[in-house]
């Protein structure tokens, strides 16, 4: 039965660098486990690491992906700044090391043995500035969200997705929705509206496949980080917890106006999403996949 968690940053203490497969570390480095529990299928920590300390990846057995949360990293011979990622697939191999200043680096991976293995080759590495990823506006005046796509589970040898997305605004809670695959979000500034609580900067909501949830915005926006492990598609439920239209593929509602505007100006029941060609296949059971 799947699950979402909460995590805040603060209530986590530093501790040393964990002991993972593949890793190894040199120099001063402090870290929080965010999201580390034994059960869940995806991780998050966050890695304080002084000037010049390291972190080692060969040939790990899980994709892992470093986001540049302050400072600058060198990493596979190129210079991220703020906002810059990392990404060593399973059996690929690479370094990063903190610039003069030092860096906060979020790491994200999969847990061996809870998560489902990788399926694709795997052995390479993508290390992205942000001015080097996908970027676009969404619906200005309509929703006025930005969006960095670094990587869109397309990738030939690895099915990692990665975004952020930075929405000035507040907003309410409600699209209450799920999605086919496991996700972890990280607040990166402003706060995260879940119910009564509002989640801070650094703080995390893990959601595991097909749980149903939603979020808002605080009063200051809301940016956040995106980590998921496999190509990501949202259904939107109704009143019944049931799906109201078939399953949207997340490439699309960053790639396609189309679909952005529809879904920031129409899309509110069954009916508005089979006239957009997007209903539900008339057999019973979980939706088709377009």
């Amino acid at each position: 039965m799947g699950k979402a968690v909460l995590r805040t940053f603060d209530e986590v203490k530093t501790r040393d660098f964990p002991r993972l497969n593949g890793l190894t570390t040199k120099g001063e480095i402090q870290t929080r486990g965010i999201i580390d529990m034994a059960d869940r299928p995806l991780c998050y920590w966050m890695h304080d690491l002084a000037p010049g300390a390291e972190i080692r990846l060969e040939s790990p057995p899980v994709d892992h992906l470093a986001y540049v949360w302050t400072g600058e990293i060198e990493a596979d011979g190129k210079r991220l700044p703020l906002d810059g990622m990392l990404l060593v697939e399973h059996n690929g191999s690479a370094a990063m090391r903190a610039g003069p200043s030092g860096a906060r680096v979020a790491h994200f991976h999969q847990q061996e043995g809870v998560s489902k293995k990788p399926s694709r080759a795997g052995g390479n590495v993508h290390a992205l500035a942000a001015d080097e990823a996908f970027q676009d506006q969404v619906d200005p005046g309509i929703i006025n969200m930005y969006q960095t796509l670094y990587v869109d589970s397309a990738c030939p040898t690895c099915e990692i997705w990665f975004h952020k997305s930075a929405r000035p605004n507040s907003a309410p809670q409600e699209d209450r929705h799920f999605h086919d695959s496991d996700e972890i979000i990280v607040v990166r500034r402003g706060g995260l509206v879940i119910g009564r609580r509002t989640l801070g900067p650094g703080s995390a909501l893990a959601v595991d496949e097909n749980v149903i949830y939603s979020h808002g915005a605080g009063p200051d926006g809301l940016d956040f980080l995106n980590f998921r492990d496999a190509d990501p598609y949202y259904i939107k439920v109704g009143d019944n917890n049931k799906p109201i239209h078939a399953p949207i593929c997340g490439r699309d509602l960053f790639y396609d106006k189309k679909f952005q505007h529809f879904m920031s100006t129409t899309a509110n029941s069954p009916e508005d999403y089979a006239a957009f060609g997007l209903s539900l296949s008339p057999e019973s059971g979980p939706p088709t996949k377009r």
